[in-house]
């Protein structure tokens, strides 16, 4: 089975997307039933670094200097030209880690990871609010297979789809072993860290609901609680609310913008907690890591991240500042009773290796 695969999401750095692509190839590449991997990636001015791939791929890589908008505008809207034509062979299958079509001569395989620019379209802008309900739609049509990366997501596409219920499957993403072995090195941490803080991790925007975070914050320091906040991730749009919360809470919040893979897993160990507000999820990386690195977790009750939390992470509603204010205090000061053994075992029954074992699985379920 020939199998192409479009890289081009993980271009701009392994975050949510590009790194379920980049950690479900490296699991795929050393498997006896793996398929022969064939991956392309496209632009103007960027270029796929191939030692980001294991070595026995970084000959397969195809990167052509195409301008993205007009390949992608072709492929949406003519369905040409196909992969099998840009990476120079014909393949049986051809697999997207977004919405977007790979096509191809054979049959065709989307991802689909959340579902919040249908669901709550107030929380998207630009290019995500136009036209990405329609290439969804037309895209679900189309595909051969949809892979979901949890159950809430496959479940609420199925009910806003319900002709795909046949074609569509949930097969969680994983969690890298460098955040389940303790010994695992790691990049250093920034310096300047206060020794005790609670961790958030993930693009400053709207739908991740930041300001309720800060919120609880102020409202836990007027009543005597100060929290020192991390914040690890870029500045995505919408920062108004958070930029003034943050300007009253002052030093109390270290922003550290974009943080390297790498330097993921030291992050984790030195946090007391990881809280994460999110208002829509479709798989929640950074609750499945972080219980990986044996640390408490506070989280949105929305069923993607119940789903990866468990019984090991604590829920409060994204809605309500003072049910996060009160949950964060009792956590702060040690009231909430958390077994960071059972924790990295829990996190430790996702495995890329499942995930690359049941992808394989599905694809050779749609060939002829």
């Amino acid at each position: 089975m020939r199998l192409a695969v479009d890289l081009r999401p993980a271009l701009s750095g392994a975050t949510g997307v590009g790194l379920y692509m980049e950690r479900l190839l490296a699991a795929m590449a050393g498997r006896p039933d793996a398929p022969e991997l064939h991956l392309f990636s496209a632009s103007l001015k960027e270029r796929f670094d191939p030692l980001r791939l294991p070595e026995a791929l970084r000959g397969r890589l195809a990167d052509r200097r195409l301008p993205v908008r007009l390949l992608n505008l072709a492929w949406h809207r003519l369905r040409f030209p196909p992969i099998d034509w840009l990476l120079g062979r014909r393949v049986d299958l051809s697999h997207s880690p977004t919405p977007m079509i790979l096509p191809c001569r054979g049959r065709t395989v989307v991802t689909v990871h959340d579902l919040f620019f249908l669901a709550r379209p107030e929380l998207v802008r630009g290019e995500m609010r136009r036209h990405y309900p329609r290439l969804l739609a037309a895209s679900l049509r189309r595909a051969d297979g949809v892979i979901c990366v949890s159950r809430a997501t496959r479940d609420a596409l199925v009910e806003r789809f319900p002709g795909i219920a046949g074609r569509a499957v949930a097969i969680h993403s994983g969690v890298g072993s460098e955040f389940l072995e303790p010994a695992h090195p790691s990049g250093p941490l920034p310096a300047g860290l206060p020794p005790r803080y609670l961790l958030f991790v993930g693009t400053i925007e709207p739908r991740k609901n930041l300001p309720l975070l800060l919120q609880a914050l102020l409202d836990l320091r007027r009543a005597g609680l100060a929290i020192p906040l991390v914040v690890a991730g870029g500045r995505g749009w919408g920062l108004g609310e958070y930029l003034r919360l943050k300007n009253k809470l002052g030093g109390q919040v270290f922003e550290l913008g974009y943080v390297p893979a790498t330097h993921l897993p030291g992050l984790y160990r030195g946090a007391a907690a990881l809280a994460l507000p999110s208002l829509d999820e479709g798989f929640g990386f950074p609750v499945l890591e972080a219980l990986a690195c044996g640390v408490p977790v506070l989280c949105s009750a929305i069923p993607a991240l119940q789903e990866v939390g468990g019984d090991r992470a604590s829920y409060f509603d994204p809605r309500r500042c003072g049910d996060l204010r009160d949950r964060l205090a009792a956590l702060w000061r040690g009231e909430t009773r958390f077994d960071a053994v059972a924790a990295r075992a829990h996190a430790a029954r996702f495995t890329w290796q499942a995930t690359a074992g049941e992808t394989i699985a599905f694809y050779r379920r749609l060939l002829p």
